[in-house]
């Protein structure tokens, strides 16, 4: 007769954990062990916890993102709106979408006085107009310039410009005080 404690392993075809019989009880074990999974979910939590700001801003972002890619390639490919028109409307749709999610959800801004509002909007609008142009040189001297791909380099435009909106954004314009 086999001991009470001795552990059986059954697969029971699950091929990402193995489950133990250990004292009549059946517990899951993962490839990687409980304990190490726990540990790796506290750390998990905690690197969420602590980049919250930057991880919904991302999130966002890809929303403003795509709003800026989608309504550059409307306007470029499909309507015939020249590079730098196509490139500058899209930047308006972009930045008026990213105001607000940025001030009611991403820093979580929810002072509505009349001068703290307008510090936000004219802040938000300056860095954005500096940015944009950024933007626009970066489309002018890649597509106009050098023939480069226009869907990528507006891509890449728009991971440099998303870095300097985020830190202006986060150490500046939406501050905590």
């Amino acid at each position: 007769m086999a001991p009470q404690n001795m552990i059986k392993i059954y697969s029971q075809n699950r091929p990402s954990a193995i489950l133990l019989k250990f004292s009549g009880k059946i517990r899951t074990l993962s490839w990687w062990g409980d304990e190490s999974h726990q540990v790796f979910m506290d750390a998990l939590i905690a690197f969420l916890k602590r980049h919250k700001d930057f991880l919904v801003y991302i999130l966002f972002g890809a929303c403003a993102t795509a709003i800026n890619m989608g309504s550059y390639a409307l306007f470029y490919n499909y309507l015939g709106v020249p590079n730098v028109p196509s490139t500058a409307i899209a930047w308006f749709l972009a930045v008026s979408f990213a105001f607000v999610t940025n001030k009611l959800i991403v820093f979580a801004s929810r002072s509505f006085a009349i001068k703290r509002v307008m510090f936000e909007l004219a802040s938000f609008f300056s860095c954005r107009i500096a940015t944009g142009l950024l933007d626009i040189f970066i489309m002018w001297l890649a597509v106009d310039m050098l023939d480069l791909n226009p869907l990528l380099w507006k891509f890449i435009s728009n991971l440099i410009v998303g870095i300097v909106n985020f830190t202006v954004g986060k150490l500046v314009i939406f501050r905590k005080k």
